[in-house]
């Protein structure tokens, strides 16, 4: 058996991190349409543990790979601020340039 290229393990990891973000959104609007909050809160707590775990492996995402609405809200600064993980500054006036509307990154800015 070939062992795993170091390479190929982190880009791996850090596409799964990146799902891991948009999971969140995922659940966010189940949560909306269903409303049933304690299994949202579990599932939301079980997918920031596995963001914080891949974090602490390869880095946090960059917050222009998260969905704008983690961004808007604050869940992509406060899940690595509990966690005492730095990251890329947010550029709110970025953020914000697209309008208060704008929920997903850009095609380009991915």
């Amino acid at each position: 058996m070939t062992p795993l290229r170091e390479d190929y393990v982190l880009q791996v990891a850090r596409q799964e991190l990146g799902h891991l973000w948009f999971d969140l959104v995922e659940l966010r609007k189940l949560h909306d349409v269903t409303g049933r909050t304690l299994i949202s809160v579990q599932r939301f707590d079980l997918i920031a543990l596995r963001i914080v775990s891949l974090s602490r492996a390869v880095g946090p995402t960059p917050w222009r790979e998260v969905p704008l609405p983690l961004i808007k809200d604050g869940t992509y600064v406060r899940i690595y601020q509990m966690a005492g993980i730095e990251h890329p500054p947010v550029d709110w006036g970025e953020v914000y340039e697209d309008g208060p509307d704008a929920s997903l990154p850009t095609a380009g800015s991915r």
